[in-house]
């Protein structure tokens, strides 16, 4: 029996990989995100100066851009954020699978060492039968 997938399944599978693709860079790429966040406020803010200076008294229409400018300032910091949290959230599942393949390593160290020793100690007894005749 073959499944079929409907048109909104294959796009939400779609977004779902490139959602995954954006994770990904943005976990890898944090100096690049961080030099553009600070490029775009720079730019926003030299933007917002030019504004006042350019329009000395307050119009409605100076008033109306910079109400915009302001929403853009907000609407990059929020931005932002969103991106620092699934970088966060990345981060935190790496060192969560980095938590149990530790776990995982060190019970199997012991068990090496557990083995170890018991061949070790079957060794001193067969040498010592092999002395004893």
């Amino acid at each position: 029996m073959s499944q079929k997938i409907s048109l909104f399944g294959r796009f939400i599978r779609y977004v779902d990989i490139i959602c995954y693709d954006f994770r990904s860079f943005i976990l890898y790429n944090e100096s690049i995100f961080t030099i553009f966040f600070l490029v775009v406020f720079t730019l926003e803010q030299a933007l917002l100066l030019y504004i006042i200076y350019k329009i000395s008294p307050i119009h409605p229409i100076a008033q109306f851009f910079i109400g915009l400018i302001i929403l853009f300032v907000l609407f990059t910091a929020a931005l932002e954020k969103i991106i620092l949290q699934v970088r966060y959230r990345g981060l935190k599942e790496i060192n969560s699978n980095m938590d149990i393949e530790l776990k995982e390593a060190m019970i199997e160290k012991n068990r090496i060492v557990y083995e170890y020793e018991l061949l070790k100690q079957k060794v001193e007894e067969y040498i010592k039968f092999k002395l004893k005749k």
